[in-house]
């Protein structure tokens, strides 16, 4: 595919990047070049040309398609999807990336995440984004959180083993009761080349073409779908199913998890002063896709607050139990990376990145970081409360099913006790029984009568019965002696009985 350059167009095609304005500049348009580069233009062997003379491979002089890493034009190359191997090797040898950044996007299996500091940044600058997906009303499910956790792997694996480019990727899939669930979805941004003033980026975004196979499609008749991302307002905790025909809904439903569409569609884009200052410094880049970030994590807690009350209100405690344990999980990961994110802001000039030539533009561009600062701060801060809410209602359930099992362990120590009692009386019984039961020369003729046995098994019956109570039974002989004692004195104070 080539690259897309009428201003038109490419106002049609920005909407289907992760991008919510293009970074064109009227006055300096080589400047401000972008070029989308879809792994569909790398189909054909990675940096081959045929020479017009004796049609030998040159490895050197390669391009693809329209794309060129000429040092004169300010690029943004945009990757939706699973990336393609060999398009990932293009770019590490065209830009001179270590291989190391650009694969630190993809969802390795088996692996965990370094978290950087402040005095060591990570170079690629990595935003988070949730969505909120929902269920048909006719087919609401509760599929357990390992079975997720489980397909979620096998189908990153099979992107890795496929290189299945172009289709969705994601980190986390949690289940939230048997109507919503939300994925977790991670973008990635690369500042690649920088030349005095000039920086170009590339951008790798997990979402990408749905596919049949996505962890949360549970072989329904009717797929899932996606509340639209919204500054304001309200959404409905029971939303309507509407068909993909209505083209009023393409707006309001969505098919697949993709934040940064949806914000195009229904949020504020980037204004025409940030993209001014977008040319000269990448971290308003960055900036606007923290905005998405923020916006869409905002809305996920403004639907936790709502869903939490619903799940403490199911009767099996072990499965609330669970539930909060897996939201806590969800909000430990967003702590971790709000933090993340205001450690880079505090800490943005250790980036080494280009920045504005001006002090006014600078003051401008902190102005705007201090503004995305405080919403994280403000999330951060939220995240911190949901987790000591859920932390304090997990302790709640697990006393509650301490206390419910302490109950049945009363109930069967007063069943074994019964049963024990029981045993007292009968096993006597059956010793009697036996011992009269056995052929014995002395006893076969002539046969003792039956009240032989009830003269012998009686007393041995009641002796046992006595055994549990043997304490009392004794401190009541041993007072019934003493008063006996104290009549015959004369000198009795109570009856006997």
């Amino acid at each position: 595919m080539s690259a897309i350059t009428p201003q038109a167009e490419w106002n049609q095609k920005i909407q289907e990047f992760s991008l919510h304005a293009s970074l064109h500049n009227k006055h300096s348009p080589n400047q401000a070049a972008m070029k989308a580069l879809w792994a569909q233009s790398f189909l054909q062997p990675l940096r081959q040309s045929k020479s017009a003379e004796d049609e030998t491979v040159k490895q050197e002089d390669a391009t693809i398609g329209a794309f060129s890493t000429s040092a004169e034009e300010q690029f943004i190359v945009c990757i939706r999807g699973f990336p393609d191997h060999n398009v990932l090797q293009f770019l590490g040898r065209q830009l001179h990336i270590d291989p190391h950044v650009l694969l630190s996007h993809l969802p390795y299996p088996l692996s965990f995440e370094i978290r950087p500091l402040p005095t060591a940044p990570n170079p690629v600058i990595q935003v988070n984004l949730i969505s909120l997906g929902f269920y048909h009303p006719e087919e609401l499910t509760h599929p357990k959180q390992r079975t997720i956790d489980a397909k979620t792997k096998s189908y990153n694996r099979g992107l890795f083993e496929n290189n299945n480019w172009g289709y969705q990727q994601c980190r986390h899939v949690n289940q939230h009761g048997c109507r919503f669930f939300s994925v977790e979805q991670r973008i990635s941004l690369i500042i690649c080349r920088e030349y005095g003033k000039l920086w170009s980026a590339i951008i790798l975004n997990d979402s990408g073409i749905e596919h049949s196979e996505s962890p949360w499609y549970q072989g329904n008749r009717f797929p899932p779908r996606f509340l639209p991302l919204k500054e304001f307002g309200n959404l409905p905790l029971v939303p309507a199913y509407l068909p993909d025909n209505v083209a009023a809904t393409k707006t309001i439903i969505q098919r697949r998890p993709d934040p940064c569409l949806s914000r195009v569609h229904n949020c504020t884009p980037m204004s025409s002063e940030e993209m001014q200052l977008c040319l000269q410094d990448p971290i308003m880049l960055a900036t606007d896709l923290f905005k998405t970030s923020a916006l869409s994590w905002r809305q996920f807690f403004a639907f936790f607050h709502h869903i939490k009350n619903e799940c403490t209100q199911q009767e099996n405690r072990t499965e609330i139990a669970d539930q909060l344990r897996r939201d806590k999980e969800v909000l430990d990961r967003a702590y971790r990376y709000f933090e993340d994110v205001i450690c880079l802001l505090d800490h943005r000039y250790a980036l080494n990145q280009p920045i504005c030539s001006s002090s006014v533009e600078r003051e401008q561009v902190d102005k705007i970081l201090c503004q995305v600062r405080d919403d994280f701060k403000l999330l951060q801060a939220e995240s911190a409360k949901l987790r000591e809410q859920c932390t304090d209602s997990i302790g709640i359930e697990m006393n509650m099913i301490s206390i419910r099992n302490a109950k049945k362990s009363i109930e069967q120590t007063e069943r074994v006790r019964l049963l024990t009692f029981m045993a007292y009386l009968f096993i006597p019984l059956s010793f009697v029984a036996s011992i009269f039961g056995m052929n014995v020369s002395q006893l076969q003729d002539p046969s003792p009568p039956i009240k032989i046995f009830f003269a012998v098994a009686c007393p041995i019956t009641l002796a046992c019965a006595l055994l549990p109570i043997w304490r009392e039974v004794l401190a009541y002989i041993l007072a019934a002696r003493d008063q006996v004692r104290h009549i015959l004195r004369g000198d009795a104070q109570m009856p006997l009985f």
